[in-house]
């Protein structure tokens, strides 16, 4: 699950915001939580709450965003900050903390789902594990070692490279799967399969040969593409020489 935190003292643009959040993730079908907070101090306060993103207003009272983005990143060097302000000025204050993004609250409408897909890729760029819930546990799987993921009714099964040649089941939809992993190196090639790129060793008219021989079916309406994502990906990763 993705986690927000948004803190602003501006309760209109503090519920405007979190809106927002929570109208793209319903678009794009993340599974997230978005508290908001009204000080820099309120946020801070809560040592045991930690998030993955966190709009932060440049100027509050007490507290600027500045003061609580340098508090965030000293205790979190992985967290997404995004600046939200009024002012301009202060823009070039907020790339000192790596901020992925400031944005204008005037510019707020046409900018925030440009900002949203910038948090998301920089996530998925650095998220190399899944976690899935196997029965009553919940298992964290390196996408490296996933071959490939097959759906067979209501679940899903996740084949592993690993000395067992474990298979994982679990119960999710391949699609809402498929959204996630698709910008991290895997191609949604088939109704009922999704394919690792790094597993692949050849493709065919119909088909992905898998490195452990296995034939993955491509469908035809999906040919095209699955192609065009092979080669980029190969290429990205110099798998040709």
């Amino acid at each position: 699950m993705l986690t927000f935190a948004v803190c602003d003292d501006d309760s209109v643009y503090r519920e405007c915001i979190k809106g927002k959040i929570l109208d793209y993730a319903d678009r794009k079908n993340i599974i997230c939580q978005v508290d908001v907070y009204g000080s820099g101090e309120e946020l801070l306060a809560q040592k045991n709450r930690k998030y993955k993103v966190y709009f932060l207003d440049m100027q509050m009272k007490e507290i600027d965003g500045m003061k609580v983005a340098e508090a965030i990143r000293e205790a979190d060097s992985q967290a997404v900050l995004v600046f939200v302000s009024g002012y301009i000025q202060y823009a070039a204050r907020g790339y000192c903390v790596n901020a992925v993004r400031y944005i204008l609250k005037p510019q707020l409408e046409e900018e925030f789902d440009d900002c949203m897909d910038a948090v998301t890729e920089h996530l998925a760029g650095e998220e190399k594990t899944l976690d899935i819930r196997i029965g009553t546990r919940d298992v964290t799987v390196r996408l490296d070692q996933i071959i490939y993921i097959e759906n067979v009714k209501r679940k899903v099964l996740f084949h592993m490279e690993d000395a067992e040649g474990t298979v994982y089941e679990t119960y999710a939809k391949i699609t809402e799967l498929a959204e996630r992993l698709c910008r991290k190196g895997f191609i949604y090639c088939h109704a009922a399969y999704v394919v690792n790129t790094q597993k692949i060793a050849d493709i065919g008219t119909k088909e992905f040969t898998m490195v452990t021989g296995e034939k993955i079916p491509i469908s035809r309406q999906k040919y095209l593409q699955a192609q065009k994502d092979y080669y980029f990906y190969r290429v990205k990763s110099n798998v040709f020489h």
